[in-house]
């Protein structure tokens, strides 16, 4: 999947790379991740503008399988989870979803270098991630790449292609005023 979106980078940067390695690892990856994350902002805007949205609210269905559990009590007094009753027919959790999940998403975030997908260092992904009190739009997926039945409206694989050039310029740019600023 990480070959799916793309990834890129940087050759050239000796000098910066030199610089970056005499600074302080603290100050270094201050001014590698802001320099990331600077350069990263307009692919992440250009994301959240093409996400599509709903004009309305709708109700989102859950599962008809989510009944009500049911609790029995220990000899000790404690509560413990039994059998959980199956819903039936039309008596399902719905909850109100308000327009423009999706583009609320759409985050940014700094990849750890446990992940698959930074192998080399520094790394900024970006991510569709909810709030923990928001249901996550599982659909972005669906969104994206289509289905059987729906045509596919990409909005992360755009912003990407039509951004690498402007990204590598600004990194290059904000790197370079980073550690100036930051060895002073």
């Amino acid at each position: 999947m990480a070959d799916d979106f793309g990834s890129m980078e940087i050759h050239g940067l000796e000098e910066l790379e030199a610089k970056l390695a005499e600074m302080d690892n603290d100050m270094a990856g201050k001014a590698l991740y802001g320099a990331l994350n600077f350069a990263s902002s307009p692919m992440v805007k250009e994301a959240k503008q093409r996400a599509p949205a709903t004009e309305q609210a709708y109700r989102r269905y859950m599962s008809s399988g989510q009944g009500e559990a049911t609790y029995t009590t220990t000899l000790l007094g404690k509560k413990r989870k039994g059998k959980s009753k199956k819903a039936k027919r039309g008596e399902g959790k719905f909850e109100v979803q308000q327009p423009g999940t999706l583009r609320r998403s759409i985050r940014r975030q700094r990849l750890r270098k446990i992940r698959e997908f930074n192998e080399g260092g520094a790394a900024v992904g970006i991510f569709i991630k909810n709030k923990r009190s928001d249901l996550p739009p599982y659909y972005w997926y669906f969104v994206e790449y289509g289905t059987s039945k729906m045509p596919a409206v990409p909005f992360l694989r755009p912003a990407f292609d039509n951004n690498v050039d402007l990204a590598v310029d600004r990194f290059k740019t904000k790197l370079a005023a980073n550690i100036e600023k930051y060895t002073e």
